[in-house]
């Protein structure tokens, strides 16, 4: 491989990244991170609701056997 062969093989791949880095400022990098964001608070939020609510049938067991052991030991 030539000198100026790599040199132009080195500009072309600067060039595509630097395209690709524009690509991501632009359009994608706010609107992919803001959607991570939202996912990473919204995902647990959502489960510790579920759970608090009593919609999950084993807890809701665990409850019921914890109060019936309560009331027994009184």
């Amino acid at each position: 491989m030539s000198d100026d062969s790599f040199i132009r093989e080195v500009n072309d791949e600067i060039a595509s990244l630097t395209q690709a880095h524009k690509l991501w400022d632009a359009k994608f990098g706010p609107a992919l991170l803001g959607l991570a964001i939202i996912w990473s608070c919204s995902a647990p939020a959502a489960v510790v609701g579920y759970r608090y609510l009593g919609r999950d049938p084993r807890l809701t067991a665990r409850a019921t056997h914890f109060s019936a052991a309560l009331k027994h030991r009184q």
